[in-house]
């Protein structure tokens, strides 16, 4: 199930950028896969958002937990591959997320939370 809500929330966000519902207007989104030259490890990244200047970097979990902290701390590790563009980070869940990490990102404009129920709803067509 995860691949194929990974494809879930990609179409999701296809449906922001169209409505002009993200910070910016990507032109690129997909996953990527590659080596990180600062932990000199393979990483993974389940969704990334590209335009000139921006980027989001999307984790996408589908269990049966909810989503803690090291989630976001590891998407901002990730994104540290990608030096030279504003990033923002997306985070989606089947089950919610904890209250120290929904805490946490309240201080981090750049983060969203996104559970499974908000992927089936209509954007709104207004910022």
């Amino acid at each position: 199930m995860g691949s194929a809500f990974e494809t879930v929330c990609k179409q999701y966000m296809m449906r922001l950028n169209v409505k002009d519902r993200l910070p910016f207007l990507f032109d690129d989104i997909g996953r990527w896969w590659g080596g990180n030259p600062i932990t000199k490890k393979e990483t993974e990244i389940d969704l990334m958002a590209m335009s000139k200047d921006n980027m989001i970097i999307g984790e996408c979990k589908w269990q049966n937990e909810k989503v803690g902290r090291q989630v976001y701390k590891g998407l901002r590790e990730k994104a540290a591959i990608f030096p030279g563009r504003d990033v923002y980070y997306y985070i989606f869940s089947k089950s919610g997320f904890t209250s120290d990490l929904t805490e946490e990102t309240k201080k981090d404009g750049r983060v969203t939370l996104v559970e499974t129920n908000e992927l089936f709803e209509a954007p709104n067509a207004s910022k």
